[in-house]
């Protein structure tokens, strides 16, 4: 297999900022830590639980990249529509030119440079992120002005391609935005894609993820979150993707009252490798934090989540809360878990727990003694397990498709 350096330099002149010799030095910089050998993987506590393989099946295929963007209008939809296809093609449905503004990375050095260096500090030690430098072939920005009101999906659908994008999200004062991401890949492709939210004062931002793809579309998802004062940032990520996956989400609390809850439901079978990983950094007081991740895996699959919470000696009154559980439907399945507390400040309500078990043989007997199958008794359990973050959402058509979708995984995979 050829590595990364020759990857590089072959497809080098349809990479976005090959043309400037400041973005292209930093990107030998890490090509020159990346080092594809046992120790480093397992060094590397970002990466150590993904399955090794894939950087086999990395597709190094790029189209020559031009800044296509379609503006459609359906007055009949009451949201905004951003449909991706590929690296190549932006179609904009109901978007607002006096409420969203729209940019591409195409030839718009001044925000690939930014968006670089943005997160140069975090993917140093993450080697994930730093393919994502290196390869960068695609991104947007979307700004949305100051007390407006917003539903966007954006869906993604690659085909035969190495998606590797950065996404930047600039949320205005006073919004209240609720932002759908389907991805949704049904052909051999790979998606690395990274997203920023940087919240003003006084915003509300709700972002659902919904990962569905075939087991020949690997996808690793990445979000940074900066929330200012007197904002929140809800997030809830639904996987159940047939393919090996990556969710890593980072917070920042940047100002006082103001909160940040990542939520997500994975669901594993077969030999899928399924890495999470949340972090929260409390660096102002009075401000709060929720971090719960659950899991069902069968048959030979493997999860981690690692989540921590960070609380500076300056942010009393924080309150923090970790949980993981998960639900083991076979023997050979596994589920790596590992909370993390920092804690600096004295004046503080922090938590964490963990739970990883097969069905309760009790509650099992019991439902079967109300003459219910050993399946359907197994499905209630599994539908309990999670509801409370289902009830926890407020966008019906999403919560509908994960509930869909949830049953559908428990038909095939449940015996």
């Amino acid at each position: 297999m050829e590595n990364f350096q020759d990857i590089y330099l072959k497809n080098k002149s349809n990479l976005l900022g090959y043309k400037y010799s400041n973005i292209d030095l930093f990107k030998q910089k890490l090509l020159n830590k990346i080092k594809i050998d046992s120790k480093y993987f397992n060094k590397d506590e970002s990466i150590k639980h993904l399955d090794k393989g894939f950087l086999n099946n990395f597709i190094f295929k790029f189209d020559k990249l031009k800044n296509n963007i379609i503006h459609a209008e359906n007055n009949n939809i009451e949201n905004s529509i951003l449909n991706i296809s590929d690296t190549t093609l932006y179609e904009l449905t109901n978007f607002k030119k006096n409420k969203i503004i729209f940019n591409t990375l195409y030839d718009n050095l001044d925000l690939i440079d930014k968006l670089i260096l943005k997160d140069k500090k975090a993917i140093s030690s993450d080697f994930i992120l730093n393919l994502n430098t290196i390869f960068l072939n695609s991104g947007f920005e979307i700004i949305i002005q100051n007390n407006d009101s917003q539903l966007l999906t954006i869906n993604h659908e690659y085909s035969d391609k190495a998606i590797f994008a950065k996404n930047y999200f600039r949320i205005g004062k006073n919004v209240s935005i609720t932002i759908i991401e389907n991805i949704n890949s049904k052909n051999k492709s790979y998606n690395n894609l990274l997203n920023f939210f940087d919240l003003d004062e006084g915003s509300n931002v709700n972002h659902y993820v919904l990962h569905n793809s075939n087991e020949d579309s690997l996808s690793k998802v990445t979000s940074f979150i900066n929330c200012s004062e007197k904002t929140s940032f809800n997030q809830c990520v639904f996987n159940i993707s047939s393919s090996n996956t990556r969710n890593h989400h980072y917070g920042n609390l940047n100002g006082q009252n103001s909160e940040i809850n990542l939520r997500g439901i994975f669901f594993g079978a077969r030999e899928q490798i399924i890495d999470n990983k949340t972090e929260i950094n409390h660096f102002f007081p009075n401000c709060s934090s929720n971090q719960t991740y659950k899991g069902i895996l069968g048959e030979n699959a493997k999860a981690s989540y690692l989540s921590k919470t960070y609380v500076k000696d300056i942010a009393q009154k924080t309150q923090g809360y970790q949980l993981s559980k998960g639900i083991i439907l076979s023997d050979k399945a596994s589920f790596y878990s590992k909370p993390e507390l920092k804690i600096y400040a004295d004046d503080v309500k922090c938590s964490h727990g963990s739970t990883i078990s097969s069905f309760d043989k009790n509650q099992i007997f019991y439902l079967r003694s109300r003459g219910l199958s050993k399946k359907l008794s197994k499905s209630f359990l599994i539908k309990s397990f999670y509801n409370d973050i289902i009830d926890s959402l407020d966008n019906k058509n999403y919560v509908n498709d994960v509930r869909v979708n949830a049953d559908n995984w428990i038909k095939k995979n449940l015996n």
